[in-house]
């Protein structure tokens, strides 16, 4: 179980991820355990995170797992980064979560403690949309459990979002190409699930290869 100094710096993090993928836009919605993934938290700690940062406003809840960041949330960022000596309404000065001094690189760092951000290649971005429609044609066919149809929607709309960033990461789209795979699976039996497999996994290898 994480301290309270590292509950507050997990928050951090991911709001402020949540903030560069939006790029300027609060309407703009991700899936909210894909984000997680992306720091290694599990399911517990980011629903954890994200009932925080809805509680306080710095995120709009979407539904089916989907979150967006909100105009709150923002500022808040904005401040952070603004004046990283100082503490925002709900968040200590930014020199005590990313040392001071150490400028983007250190951000980046620990955004991803260990490894360096991997952008995705024109060619896999163009895959990867290919993919994306046939499955959004294929949606209803699969006769999915609602859950299971709730999670997929949201991995696309996910992946959808990321594809219309000037620098779509591996990072996002990896893990939603993952669970789509695993809810691919779960309908093996089915003809047109088997078909969307055998279309996912070059892309799902390219993508990962990337990272």
């Amino acid at each position: 179980m994480l301290d309270i100094e590292e509950k507050k710096k997990s928050r951090f993090k991911f709001l402020n991820h949540l903030y560069k993928l939006s790029d300027g836009n609060e309407h703009t919605s991700f899936n909210m355990f894909a984000i997680g993934e992306t720091f290694g938290f599990d399911r517990e700690l980011t629903v954890n995170i994200i009932n925080y940062l809805e509680n306080t406003g710095l995120i709009k809840w979407r539904g089916s797992g989907d979150i967006s960041i909100s105009r709150a949330g923002f500022i808040e960022i904005e401040a952070a980064l603004a004046q990283p000596a100082k503490p925002t309404k709900h968040f200590a000065p930014l020199d005590t979560i990313i040392p001071a001094g150490a400028g983007k690189d250190a951000q980046r760092r620990e955004d991803r403690p260990g490894t360096q951000e991997v952008l995705v290649s024109n060619a896999a971005c163009e895959r990867v949309q290919a993919l994306i429609l046939l499955l959004k044609e294929s949606i209803d066919t699969l006769n999915l459990e609602p859950e299971k149809r709730r999670d997929l929607t949201a991995d696309i709309h996910t992946i959808e979002a990321q594809m219309t960033s000037s620098q779509p990461k591996t990072t996002v789209l990896a893990p939603c190409l993952d669970s789509i795979q695993e809810i691919l699976k779960g309908k093996a039996g089915s003809t047109c699930a088997s078909k969307l497999l055998m279309k996912l996994e070059p892309v799902y290898v390219q993508i990962t290869h990337q990272r």
